[in-house]
């Protein structure tokens, strides 16, 4: 009995020493993952920019200084010199005044949620030298953080919790700029470079017409005037889809689950009785398990391209799938929807084929309807911005020919099937909008 006793504490042991080092290997493991990650996250890119915008990642607004002082959030304006200069000191320049980016601080000295400003660039102190992380963020240097504080600081909006939400307040205009800890969406920026820029919003400012009334005075407010009415097309300009497979293809943006396009395929398939062209484009990495491809393979009219870069974002992932379309027509789609015995592509086919509508928009099973007219204005306060109103288009009373139950609008969610050459011709989706494109894209 004691021998046996003696056994099983033996192996209990062995047992308790064998799961410990398991654990031990798991926890260095880890350990060294988050090292590394956190060694690539705050790669510095070391590289100088000349003339480019800092735009806010996850709000599409500019940092400026409108009185020449203190860094703010403001418009993107193309009309008013924002852009910025990291010249080969380190040195972030507000090319409108030839300023240097400065920093506070509080009374006991810390830096952490203090403003920036702009100052002489040649001052004795209070001048800020920058890198650039990631292309991603800028922060300020480490040997200048040093002797101030141990922790990084990033440029980024300064922002307050709201005590009864208990969440961040958005960004407002006129918001103050200042220093902080590292957060990944707030400090997160785009650096736009300012003929890049130019070029992009050149539709946009020559879309612009002079306002039509008083109550709206600023030069976007010529948007408010609304187009003409869909009109039907002559016949002898009709031609008729007969076969979509030949004339319409899904494009699709994803990020790394082909299982859900795999999905949508197969409910075309089971939908229909047969296959459309599907042009998707994933932002990698290639790294996916036979089975997977073998997958994706089963459907002989789905391209399926993985980038060499990761996350793009989605207003350039669907630049490339759509770059891949060679029919007239395109049918913009999510990953995650599904196609129903119910799904009428061929309405709206029909209504591209018959007028010259250059877009038509869908509505998902069950959801809320987003179609919206849009207006900019005040809305009763002091900021001008743009408003959007789902469910009016049927206040324009403006239906389409041989379509009573279809509207004009301006605004749809991500589910919408349009001309491919219009689209191209505008430039797509603005590619330096990881998020937030829909709006842009049906502005232009």
């Amino acid at each position: 009995m004691k021998a046996l006793t003696r056994q099983l504490r033996t192996g209990f042991s062995s047992k308790f020493v064998s799961l410990l080092l398991v654990w031990i290997i798991i926890i260095f493991i880890t350990l060294h993952n988050f090292a590394t990650k956190t060694e690539i996250r705050f790669q510095t890119t070391n590289y100088n920019f000349y003339k480019h915008r800092i735009r806010l990642w996850n709000e599409g607004r500019c940092i400026d200084s409108p009185d020449g002082k203190r860094l703010e959030v403001y418009f993107c304006d193309p009309d008013v010199e924002q852009a910025f200069s990291l010249d080969s000191d380190h040195k972030l320049i507000y090319e409108r005044t030839g300023g240097c980016v400065g920093y506070s601080k509080s009374e006991e000295g810390s830096i952490t949620n203090q403003s920036l400003h702009l100052q002489e660039c040649d001052a004795s102190e209070g001048v800020g030298y920058f890198d650039v992380i990631n292309g991603s963020y800028i922060r300020l240097r480490s040997s200048q953080n040093s002797h101030l504080e141990s922790a990084p600081h990033f440029i980024t909006p300064l922002f307050k919790i709201d005590p009864q939400l208990l969440k961040y307040q958005k960004v407002c205009i006129n918001g103050t700029v200042g220093l902080t800890k590292f957060y990944d969406d707030r400090s997160r920026v785009i650096l736009s470079e300012e003929s890049f820029f130019q070029e992009d919003r050149k539709i946009l400012k020559n879309a612009v017409i002079p306002p039509s009334n008083d109550s709206c005075d600023f030069k976007a407010c010529g948007f408010n005037r609304r187009i003409s009415p869909i009109e039907e097309l002559p016949t002898d300009q009709v031609k008729k889809c007969t076969k979509p497979w030949e004339c319409v293809t899904l494009v699709v943006k994803t990020a790394r689950r082909p299982h859900l396009v795999a999905r949508l395929a197969q409910s075309v398939r089971d939908s229909y009785g047969y296959d459309l062209p599907i042009a998707c484009y994933d932002d990698g990495p290639d790294d996916y398990p036979r089975d997977i491809k073998d997958r994706l393979a089963q459907y002989p009219l789905l391209t399926y391209v993985v980038s060499d870069d990761e996350d793009l974002g989605i207003a350039e992932g669907r630049n490339q799938a759509l770059k891949m379309v060679d029919t007239k027509y395109f049918f913009l789609l999510d990953d995650d929807m599904v196609f129903m015995n119910t799904t009428d592509m061929q309405t709206m086919i029909d209504i591209l084929d018959t007028t010259d509508a250059t877009l038509v928009g869908g509505q998902l099973y069950h959801s809320k309807n987003w179609a919206a007219l849009l207006k900019f204005g005040y809305f009763g306060g002091t900021l001008r911005r743009l408003g959007c109103f789902p469910g009016t288009c049927s206040k324009l009373n403006q239906t389409v020919p041989n379509f009573p139950r279809c509207f004009r609008c301006e605004l749809n969610s991500n589910i919408w099937m349009a001309r491919t050459e219009p689209i191209l011709q505008i430039g797509g989706w603005d590619p330096e909008l990881k998020v937030f494109e829909r709006k842009d894209i049906f502005i232009k």
